[in-house]
């Protein structure tokens, strides 16, 4: 893999949210068949359980995970839409093969509107 595609840079923009988003999305897409607890995610992530139920919350209302509230609440990978499985499989893809890129990634789409409004108070030269 080159560089990302603009799919992909697109499905960033508009889903992740942060890297503990991504870290979350990418344990539970890698491993699609299992059912994780808060707890397991936690373990897996290093996230605090807050967090880590809070990304999980989040994931599935996007509909990039399924959450079974039964007694003991459950989250699997299952994307709502195809086209967010091709997405999810590269950036699976480009964690592995270009981890930094990926972060650059995500760090990109959540300072641009902080540098929009930064920009806006630059002062400018006459």
């Amino acid at each position: 893999m080159e560089q990302p595609s603009a799919a992909v840079c697109a499905f960033i923009n508009a889903f992740i949210e942060s890297i503990d988003q991504l870290r979350v999305l990418l344990v539970l897409a890698r491993q699609p068949d299992r059912e994780w607890s808060v707890g397991e995610v936690c373990s897996a992530t290093a996230l605090p359980v807050t967090t880590a139920a809070a990304q999980l919350q989040r994931l599935a209302t996007i509909g990039l995970i399924v959450a079974n509230p039964d007694p003991a609440a459950t989250f699997k990978y299952g994307p709502r839409a195809t086209e967010f499985q091709q997405m999810v499989q590269e950036l699976i893809q480009l964690d592995d093969q270009r981890p930094v890129t990926l972060i650059r990634l995500v760090y990109s789409r959540r300072s641009g509107s902080a540098q929009a409004f930064a920009d806006a108070f630059r002062l400018r030269r006459s």
